[in-house]
């Protein structure tokens, strides 16, 4: 069994740019407070499927190279920065992004249908396009950051041109990332 995720890659020059904000951010954090993701890490979760089937792989290729085709190429912009579930309670830090042709939210509905028809449940919160940063580390009492901590990245416009399939497995210095199958995004 594998454990899965969709999700749009994201090009190194954007993930440079979201490392070094992460760590202006981390500076105002207690050391250790914070897991900051490392930037080869940083993707746009479209649909986080966990444990997988290695029958259902199949599927869940078919069924991206589907969406692949008449998704067409878009761009996406690093826009702002912020925390979940909200600044006095923060507990996963992201990065913003804009959509301004608004191509995302049908790409990641397909995904989602995608899941559903092949067994997964329904997502249970609404999407909210983010590239995380770094999880507050749960501890009692929880450490808190200095008051200007939050650093936005500079608005960085990207291509979005593929979606991939990957695999995370869990390992004690981190999650490590293997491409299972890639979808180019063609017109």
């Amino acid at each position: 069994m594998s454990r899965t995720f969709i999700a749009i890659p994201v090009p190194s020059p954007v993930r440079n740019e979201l490392a070094a904000c992460a760590a202006a951010m981390a500076r105002g954090w207690p050391e250790g407070s914070v897991c900051w993701t490392p930037a080869d890490n940083i993707h746009l979760t479209l649909r986080f499927l966990g444990d997988t089937e290695p029958e259902q792989l199949s599927s869940l290729k078919d069924g991206l190279d589907g969406i692949g085709v008449g998704a067409g190429r878009f761009s996406l912009n690093l826009a702002g920065a912020g925390c979940f579930p909200d600044p006095r309670r923060p507990r996963v830090i992201w990065a913003g992004l804009g959509d301004s042709e608004e191509r995302l939210p049908p790409l990641q509905r397909g995904v989602e249908k995608l899941a559903q028809g092949l067994g997964w449940p329904p997502e249970e919160r609404e999407f909210r396009a983010h590239l995380t940063l770094g999880r507050v580390r749960q501890q009692k009492p929880v450490a808190r950051p200095s008051p200007d901590w939050l650093v936005e990245p500079v608005s960085l416009l990207f291509a979005v041109d593929s979606v991939e399939l990957i695999e995370s497995r869990l390992h004690p210095t981190g999650a490590r990332y293997r491409t299972l199958h890639q979808v180019e995004l063609v017109s």
